[in-house]
């Protein structure tokens, strides 16, 4: 899984953590996402992902 405001080839977060141990969370995070997800690898996951962001957005934004 890659977040995508990292940099995709090292998922680096420096930008986006105050604290390394904040970026090691994160990361164990993302290693624990990545053994349960499926949609990553659905032909529809750029769709899934909008449905998902449309989801969690406040109204009116």
């Amino acid at each position: 899984m890659t977040f995508s405001s990292t940099d995709e080839t090292t998922n680096d977060l420096a930008d986006l953590v105050e604290d390394q141990a904040e970026q090691r969370a994160l990361w164990n995070l993302a290693c624990l996402l990545e053994r349960e997800l499926v949609e990553p690898f659905s032909p529809q996951y750029v769709e899934l992902v909008e449905q998902a962001r449309a989801r969690l957005r406040d109204e009116g934004s």
